[in-house]
C-alpha cells in the first residue's frame, strides 16, 4: 500500500508543478482576450489539468501494483518505473490543455 500511495503523491505533485508551468504559457496565449473571455479558457484548463493529474496519478499507482504483483518487481523499482512514465504522459497531455483553453476562450469571444 505504501509504495502505491507514495507513487500517487509523487506523480500528483510533479504533475501539479507541470500544470503551473503550462498555465503561464496559457496566460501568454490568452494575451489580448478580455478577462471575461479568458476566464472560461483558464477554467477549462484548470478542470482539464485537475482531471489529468488525478487520472495519471491513479494509473501510476495501478502500474506499481501490476509491476509488483504480476511481474515480481520490488516496490522501489516499480515506483522508479511508474513515476517518470506518468509524469511525462501527464505533462504531454496537459500541454494540449493549453490548446483546449485557448479554443474555449476563442469560442466565448466568438459567441459574444
Amino acid at each position: 500500500m505504501a509504495p502505491k500511495l507514495v507513487t500517487f503523491l509523487v506523480i500528483f505533485i510533479a504533475n501539479a508543478a507541470i500544470c503551473i508551468f503550462w498555465w503561464f504559457f496559457l496566460l501568454l496565449a490568452l494575451n489580448g482576450f478580455r478577462e471575461a473571455e479568458a476566464f472560461w479558457g483558464i477554467a477549462a484548463y484548470c478542470g482539464w489539468a485537475l482531471v489529468v493529474t488525478i487520472v495519471t496519478s491513479g494509473l501510476g499507482a495501478l502500474l506499481v501494483h501490476l509491476l509488483m504483483k504480476r511481474w515480481g518487481f520490488g516496490p522501489l523499482s516499480s515506483s522508479l518505473i511508474a513515476v517518470p512514465v506518468f509524469v511525462v504522459i501527464g505533462g504531454a497531455i496537459n500541454f494540449f490543455g493549453i490548446i483546449v483553453g485557448a479554443i474555449v476562450a476563442d469560442a466565448v469571444r466568438s459567441g459574444s
